[in-house]
């Protein structure tokens, strides 16, 4: 690597850094929000589309499973009749009929498949969105006066905390304990 690329990488990244600095986090923040927003929005079309297709895929293997019982009604008619040149033509159709059922049986597998992936995904990306939204939520409510420093929230919990006097004195025979043991 050339000295000329090496600075000009060190360039860019101290710029970058500088322009990370100079932006600001909430509108930052609000923008991936948005983003992300209309990204679940555009997700959750997909898989309206994709449960739509399922819907009509299953309405139209229930055609097929009413039209091969028909065509074997039809088969024992022929053969009844022992019109043997009809049955073959209806015989063809059932293997046509069945070829497309199973067709559609593998399309319907691979599409409930992927609506299932679609549902997880979408329940992660909601996931994700809820967390930047309590980000966001966080970082505008922040006031730095309002939070307690460091030693106020130490003695804040301090003072929430409750000791029992049953712990104290278990607490106690056991720093006795340890200390006549040494």
């Amino acid at each position: 690597m050339t000295l000329i690329t090496r600075m000009a990488r060190l360039f860019k990244a101290d710029f970058h850094r500088v322009l990370d600095h100079i932006e600001e986090p909430e509108a930052i923040l609000r923008h991936a929000i948005r983003e992300m927003q209309e990204s679940l929005d555009s997700a959750e079309l997909t898989l309206g589309y994709s449960r739509q297709r399922n819907q009509e895929l299953s309405d139209r293997l229930k055609e097929l499973e009413l039209s091969l019982e028909d065509i074997d009604s039809q088969l024992d008619l022929c053969f009844e009749s022992h019109k043997e040149d009809l049955a073959r033509a209806l015989v063809k159709r059932k293997l046509e009929s069945n070829a497309l059922k199973k067709n559609l049986t593998l399309q319907q597998t691979a599409l409930q498949q992927s609506i299932t992936r679609q549902q997880e995904a979408l329940a992660q990306n909601q996931l994700s969105l809820e967390h930047l939204r309590q980000k966001m939520e966080c970082l505008t409510n922040y006031d730095s006066s309002s939070y307690p420093t460091k030693d106020d929230s130490v003695l804040a919990s301090a003072d929430r905390t409750h000791i029992d006097d049953t712990d104290l004195d278990v607490a106690f025979l056991n720093e006795k304990k340890l200390r006549n043991a040494l």
